[in-house]
């Protein structure tokens, strides 16, 4: 709803204001965090093929459990 709009609209706000503060560039730690997902992610695909499941089939615990190895492995 726009309330709800509105206050992420300010939290996101605030988020960027942290980074020019701390001389971070918002929209490099936003790739930053994209790449790491993705890395993650694709991990979790690859170990689910092994596997010989579908990411559809697999239970969010399941999926937890790959994400928290990927995690592990600094990915």
């Amino acid at each position: 709803t726009e309330k709800i709009t509105d206050e992420l609209g300010d939290l996101l706000f605030a988020v960027v204001n942290v980074c020019r503060f701390l001389k971070v560039r918002p929209e490099v730690a936003l790739s930053h965090t994209n790449e790491k997902f993705l890395r993650r992610f694709r991990f979790i695909e690859e170990k689910t093929l092994e596997k010989g499941k579908k990411l559809n089939n697999m239970t969010l615990i399941e999926m937890d459990n790959l994400w928290n190895s990927a995690k592990k492995l600094d990915l």
